[in-house]
C-alpha cells in the first residue's frame, strides 16, 4: 500500500507482497479496508505510546511548552493577534490541546 497507494493495490498485490495466499489474508481481515485499519491503528498506538513517554522529557522539549512559549512571545511583541492564538491553537492539534488549557496567559480558556 506504501508504494502504490491505497486505491491502487489490490489484495492480491497484498498477499503477493506477503507471501501468502488471498484467502489467508481473507481469514483475519474483511477486505482491504479492514486491512488498512488494522496497520493505521497499529502507528496510532505506536504514537500513543510514545506520548505517555513524554513525562520523562524536559519540560523545555515538550511540544505544548514550547507551543505556549511560541504563542505568548508572539502576543507580548504583538506579531500574533489574540483572536490568531485560537487559529493556532485548532492547527497545533487535539492530542495537545488539552496540555495548552492550563495556562490562563493565553486568555483564550478562561
Amino acid at each position: 500500500m506504501s508504494s502504490k497507494g491505497y486505491d491502487a493495490v489490490s489484495v492480491r498485490d497484498i498477499s503477493k507482497a506477503a507471501g501468502v495466499s488471498e484467502a489467508a489474508l481473507y481469514k483475519h481481515f474483511e477486505g482491504k479496508e479492514d486491512m488498512a485499519l488494522y496497520i493505521f491503528n497499529g502507528i496510532i498506538s505506536e504514537y500513543t505510546a510514545r506520548l505517555t513517554s513524554w513525562d520523562s522529557l524536559a519540560e523545555e522539549l515538550k511540544p505544548h511548552f514550547v507551543m505556549r512559549k511560541i504563542l505568548s512571545e508572539g502576543m507580548e511583541r504583538g506579531e500574533i493577534p489574540r483572536q490568531e492564538v485560537y487559529f493556532w491553537i485548532t492547527i497545533y492539534s487535539g492530542v495537545m490541546l488539552q496540555p495548552l488549557a492550563q495556562y490562563p496567559v493565553l486568555g483564550c480558556f478562561s
